[in-house]
Order: C-alpha cells, then sequence, then structure tokens
C-alpha cells in the first residue's frame, strides 16, 4: 500500500475516468478528494466523504491512495 501525501502527490498520478465521486448518486456535482488505484488498475475517486467511509477497505487492499481530503475547507 502506497499512501501518499499532497506533496508526494504531485510526483504520482492515480489516473481517474472524472473528478466526481464514485460513490454519490449525484455525483456530477460532487468534487473528488480522494483518489485511489487498487493493484488490479482499477481506479476510483471518492467526495470526502466516502473517502473516510472507505479509506480503510482501500488501504486493506493495497491501493494506492492519492488523500487531498485536508483541502476540503482550505
Amino acid at each position: 500500500m502506497l499512501f501518499l501525501t499532497f506533496e508526494e502527490a504531485t510526483m504520482n498520478v492515480v489516473e481517474v475516468a472524472a473528478d466526481e465521486c464514485d460513490a454519490c448518486p449525484t455525483s456530477a456535482h460532487v468534487r473528488a478528494f480522494l483518489y485511489a488505484e487498487m493493484p488490479s488498475g482499477h481506479s476510483l475517486a471518492y467526495c470526502a466523504h466516502h473517502g473516510t467511509e472507505y479509506i480503510d477497505a482501500l488501504i486493506a487492499q493495497h491501493a494506492t491512495i492519492v488523500d487531498l481530503r485536508h483541502m476540503v475547507h482550505a
């Protein structure tokens, strides 16, 4: 598992189809703040709420994570 801070993320990229939450039913208006790439190569993007909910499971699955949740209220 690789967990990246914002500074480290500038050197690492998780490609996602769109900068929208994969868990919110109305994701078109929700900016993603947590990105994960699974070992299989599948990528996910989550809003801060769902990123917080799923981060432990993503870590357990050895996902590469770019966590920008600290920027929600920046």
